[in-house]
């Protein structure tokens, strides 16, 4: 940890609540030039897309670990379309395959997001495990056995068509 051993933990015993000094957060904006870090004015920077892999694949777990919903899919909704953009770019260039950029409504606005493919979940499982052991902190917390259920999941549950046949009717 690039910060020092803690004492304490930054996150409460809630998992819904984590503190981060305000030092690091003005290093933060100053670093990348984000003006804030509200809800409708977040954004991916630029810089982030143009950093090292393991750099953007540590973005893409801490956004999954945030805001990332892992059920028997991969997905990302958040009320900012900048902000969902961005993401998908960032996992986009890490080869995830990922949906188009969704929009749906709910009782408070738009929503906006994407889907990383079931078929692309076990290597980012793998991935994510390879970054974790290289930094024990950069790990998917409380979500990591539902990423394991999603890349155990068959991607193949259907029916199968024998070698040759094409789609009946």
């Amino acid at each position: 940890n690039v910060f020092g051993e803690f004492y304490e933990s930054p996150i409460f015993e809630d998992y819904d609540t984590v503190y981060v000094p305000k030092t690091l957060m003005l290093l933060i904006k100053q670093y990348f030039k984000i003006e804030g870090f509200g809800t409708h004015e977040s954004y991916v920077p630029p810089k982030v897309l143009s950093m090292n892999k393991e750099h953007r694949l540590a973005f893409l777990t801490a956004f999954l670990v945030d805001e990332g919903a892992l059920y028997d899919t991969i997905c990302f909704r958040v009320a900012n379309k900048k902000l969902a953009e961005g993401v998908r770019k960032v996992a986009l260039s890490l080869g995830y395959i990922c949906s188009r950029n969704l929009v749906s409504n709910n009782r408070v606005g738009d929503v906006y997001g994407f889907s990383i493919s079931n078929f692309s979940a076990a290597r980012l499982l793998r991935d994510i495990s390879a970054l974790s052991k290289k930094y024990p902190t950069c790990n998917l917390a409380h979500k990591q056995k539902d990423l394991e259920y999603i890349a155990g999941l068959s991607r193949h549950s259907g029916p199968q068509r024998n070698p040759g046949c094409t789609k009946s009717i």
